[in-house]
């Protein structure tokens, strides 16, 4: 019997050739190593101190995000990336006169974003071939409420009133989910139309820094002494309203330098060197005025210089007379007041008037006679010695007037 026609027995176990391979364990093993991987490499983002972030779930907003790890669902969600930073951007002009191309004008820049920028026209329609510009700006979390200045609005507490908390998730749904356009709808965009705007609002002669100083109509051109100013001022009020209506908030402005056409500079170049030559001559026609002035008043000066010297001379002179007559006055009332004491001296007129007799008389020298009451002075003279001052010699009253006593 061929063995291998051999029908086997009971007692043996058939063979099998109907195995299957468990595809279904291993689908299932795939499809959770995947979650695990994808939730270890995409469940989680990171976000720098610089950002901040909003989480997106089915495409709608869920929150905002802060600085850190944060872990979304895989495939379902997402958290879109702000940047809340200071962020500078600017609208960057050509130099024509050195033949500067595009790409080096934008390379040149050291702004974070860079356009070329726009032109504008100034009051009158005068084209401007390029108005360049650059501003600060930063997107908040949360926005605070600020009044008709563009100031933030306190509370009693001296605390910014917050007028919108999650700021970055209206971002989102009302700018874009980028920096990108939220940079171009609410910054670069409402900030050159504001610019053209304020533009249009001066003369041209004003914008290239240049007015007519004979010009009749310039007085409202030359309250402006700083023009560039007065632009920045004025662009950044509206902006700043503007740019917070949107969530963005405006930190600096600052215009460039504006670049008219050639025609336009040549004409006002010439303008202005007439301008200043009508200026030199105004200035040398008020100089010689001047000095004609000076002169006249020197002339005037000297004059009144003699005037005054030939009145100060007679008023010394007046002066000095009236100084002599007061000092004979001021004597005279010495000289009678010291004769006066010298008749009280003596005891009065009558005895003063005795004195004087005997004076002319002879050489004498008066003495008071104490004799007791009634005592005088009896005048007697000396002739012991020719020429020498008499005696006084003292006598009782009541032989005053006896025969005087003979001599010694």
């Amino acid at each position: 019997m061929n063995p291998f026609n051999r029908v086997p027995d009971q007692g043996d176990r058939p063979l099998r050739t109907d195995r299957r391979f468990p595809i279904l364990p291993i689908v299932v093993a795939v499809l959770v190593a995947l979650v695990v991987i994808s939730s270890a490499l995409g469940g989680f983002k990171q976000i720098d101190g610089s950002e901040s972030g909003v989480y997106v779930l089915n495409g709608k907003t869920n929150g905002q995000r802060g600085p850190g790890w944060n872990w979304k669902v895989p495939f379902f969600s997402d958290i879109a990336i702000y940047t809340v930073r200071r962020i500078q951007v600017e609208a960057v002009g050509i130099d024509k006169a050195s033949g500067e191309r595009a790409e080096q004008a934008l390379e040149r820049s050291g702004a974070e974003h860079v356009e070329l920028a726009s032109d504008a026209k100034a009051r009158g329609g005068q084209i401007i071939d390029q108005a360049p510009f650059r501003l600060w700006y930063h997107v908040p979390p949360a926005l605070f409420q600020v009044d008709d200045e563009c100031q933030t609005v306190l509370d009693e507490n001296g605390s910014p009133v917050i007028e919108r908390q999650n700021n970055l998730e209206y971002l989102y749904n009302n700018l874009g989910k980028t920096d990108e356009l939220v940079k171009s709808s609410a910054v670069m965009g409402p900030a050159r139309n504001i610019v053209k705007n304020i533009l249009l609002q001066f003369e041209p002669e004003q914008l290239i820094g240049f007015v007519d100083p004979s010009d009749p109509d310039g007085d409202e051109v030359l309250q402006f002494g700083d023009i560039n100013g007065e632009i920045n001022r004025r662009v950044t009020k509206s902006l700043c309203l503007e740019m917070h209506a949107q969530g963005v908030i405006l930190e600096d402005f600052s215009i460039g330098k504006l670049d008219f056409n050639d025609r336009f500079e040549l004409k006002i170049a010439e303008t202005q060197e007439a301008a200043q030559n009508v200026e030199i001559e105004r200035n040398n026609v008020a100089a010689a005025e001047q000095r004609a002035l000076a002169a006249e008043k020197d002339g005037e000066g000297i004059a009144k210089k003699k005037t005054a010297e030939a009145t100060g001379s007679a008023a010394a002179i007046i002066a000095e007379a009236d100084a002599n007559a007061h000092a004979t006055e001021v004597q005279g009332v010495a000289q009678a007041r010291a004769h006066q004491m010298d008749v009280e001296a003596v005891g009065g007129p009558e005895k003063y008037v005795q004195i004087q007799i005997a004076r002319e008389i002879g050489q004498w020298r008066p003495q008071n006679l104490i004799g007791g009451e009634g005592s005088g002075v009896i005048p007697i003279l000396n002739l012991n010695e020719e020429g020498a001052a008499p005696d006084v010699v003292p006598v009782p009253a009541e032989t005053a007037g006896s025969e005087a006593a003979p001599a010694p």
